[in-house]
């Protein structure tokens, strides 16, 4: 292979490389961050789900500081429909740990929504195993305060 050849090979490669780095930012696959917290502030509920079809990476339910926490080895299903306000987020720790979360659709509002971010608020409501020790073994239903939050 020739010098000239070498250069036209390597401009390919690069701009290749360019081309697919470009195409994932375009793509739109990120995490989206989801923050909860009660009135009271001492309920919180936090979650990152990798491309809101897909899975968990983390999700926290803390009570008055103790918590329940669930990784992407647990079992979690995620149903999401912007434009009607569906959001329901239901995992299974493989140890019995669970979480409901759904969001109450009269209060979704769209604070944000351009190709590159995406941030709603709205309320929604969690009940799940009780992190607390000493209480009941299942929580009671708390309403949470929410921002949805998604960036290219």
């Amino acid at each position: 292979m020739n010098k000239k050849q070498l250069i036209v090979s390597l401009i390919i490669l690069f701009s290749l490389v360019i081309f697919f780095i470009v195409f994932q930012a375009w793509a739109g696959s990120n995490t989206y961050c989801i923050k909860c917290k009660s009135g009271t502030g001492r309920t919180v509920f936090n979650a990152d789900i990798w491309d809101i079809s897909s899975e968990i990476e983390k999700a926290e339910f803390s009570i008055d500081g103790e918590k329940n926490t669930w990784t992407n080895k647990d079992k979690a299903h995620v149903v999401w429909d912007a434009d009607n306000g569906v959001f329901t987020i239901y995992i299974t720790g493989k140890d019995g740990p669970y979480v409901v979360f759904w969001a109450i659709p009269s209060t979704f509002k769209i604070i944000i929504d351009t190709y590159q971010r995406q941030k709603y608020e709205f309320k929604a409501n969690i009940h799940g195993t009780e992190p607390r020790k000493h209480k009941d073994l299942l929580s009671p239903t708390i309403e949470l305060y929410c921002t949805f939050d998604y960036e290219v």
